[in-house]
């Protein structure tokens, strides 16, 4: 049992019924900055289980329903590719850009394909492909502009999860490290004036830095994963 003032330990031993008394001078001295220490490693323990528990999972998984849409799309496209024989190493964002760029009487050609020595390929083939494609009962433009509102609002809503469940603790991260980093250099300089002193190693400090530099990697990782959000909500539309 703690005394009112924090100064002395009270401590029952049930076997022997022996009761002994520690003095903590230390303790009574900066228990209010033990209580922020306190206060701040509880907000520290909080903010990191927001953040690799429900968020992370939470921001995971709406992030691949918000792209299922676009993956059936895709997944169709595959198929119709296989059927025509292409190989599975010419990704779909290839054919697609060069299609749309350059058009109809253009493809793209893979200098890597075993079964073309010369290193051309029938372009008819992906043309014929991307065609079917693109003229399919599922690619009319009612439909397109049904899944691209879908898209939008899915990534609008993985870009909330994303301020709510990651920006806003690691910020608050952040500053909890700060507010400890502030509270040690100010019990270091109560060292140079009372007699009463904590001692703080190099060790110490080290931990401090360290921690900091780590939380700010997070938040600036975490408004990185923000803006490429925002570019593909945007990119839209485009």
């Amino acid at each position: 049992v703690l005394s009112s003032d924090l100064s002395h330990l009270s401590i029952l031993n049930h076997l022997s019924q022996k009761l002994t008394i520690v003095t903590l001078p230390h303790l009574r001295t900066h228990r209010y900055q033990f209580q922020t220490i306190s206060a701040r490693y509880a907000s520290i323990q909080t903010h990191l289980s927001e953040l690799w528990t429900s968020a992370q999972k939470s921001v995971t998984a709406s992030w691949k329903n918000a792209l299922r849409p676009l993956d059936q799309k895709l997944d169709a496209l595959r198929k119709i590719m296989n059927n025509y024989g292409i190989p599975s190493n010419i990704s779909i964002s290839t054919i697609l850009l060069h299609h749309w760029m350059i058009g109809r009487a253009t493809t793209p050609t893979n200098n890597n394909d075993d079964d073309d020595n010369d290193g051309t390929i029938d372009k008819s083939v992906y043309a014929n492909a991307l065609e079917q494609f693109l003229t399919g009962v599922q690619m009319n433009d009612q439909l397109l502009v049904r899944m691209e509102k879908t898209l939008h609002n899915a990534v609008a809503n993985v870009e909330s999860l994303a301020k709510k469940g990651l920006l806003a603790p690691s910020r608050a991260l952040l500053f909890d490290v700060h507010e400890l980093y502030g509270l040690m250099e100010n019990l270091k300089e109560d060292n140079t004036t009372t007699t009463d002193t904590v001692d703080f190693g190099d060790d110490d400090t080290d931990v401090i830095k360290s921690l900091e530099q780590s939380v700010q990697s997070l938040l600036l990782s975490t408004e990185s994963l923000l803006s490429q959000l925002v570019s593909a909500r945007t990119r839209l539309y485009d």
